[in-house]
């Protein structure tokens, strides 16, 4: 993903604003725990704002390939996960403020090539 990541950005650049949000944690140890390695453990389910945005900080720095991007946050009553259905593992394409395109995860991964494609024909 790493390198499909910077091509995607080198490609895009000027044309589309990318960004990263961070949403509620999926695995959180005191929730609903899973086998994570330590530099994306999370011990417990964010308590408020600047736990969400402490982990956003975190996970920025855990993934180099995020380096570049702008990197948010969603609101504690999960506002952005709410209205357009967010998961880790999924993108969404936005063209004046509208939603033109949301990425799928099958397999707790995306194909970048099929969002990359969708991109293309809205550009």
């Amino acid at each position: 993903m790493a390198a499909g990541l910077e091509h995607f950005r080198e490609v895009f650049a000027g044309r589309v604003a990318m960004a990263f949000l961070y949403i509620q944690e999926a695995h959180a140890e005191d929730e609903w725990p899973v086998a994570t390695p330590a530099q994306f453990s999370v011990s417990h389910q964010h308590a408020g704002a600047p736990d969400r945005a402490a982990a956003a900080a975190r996970i920025s720095e855990a993934l180099p390939p995020l380096a570049g991007f702008p990197m948010y946050a969603d609101t504690m009553d999960n506002k952005f996960s709410s209205l357009y259905g967010a998961w880790p593992t999924r993108l969404f394409f936005f063209d004046d403020g509208l939603l033109v395109h949301k990425a799928d995860a099958v397999d707790a991964t995306f194909d970048l090539m099929e969002f990359w494609r969708k991109m293309e024909l809205s550009l």
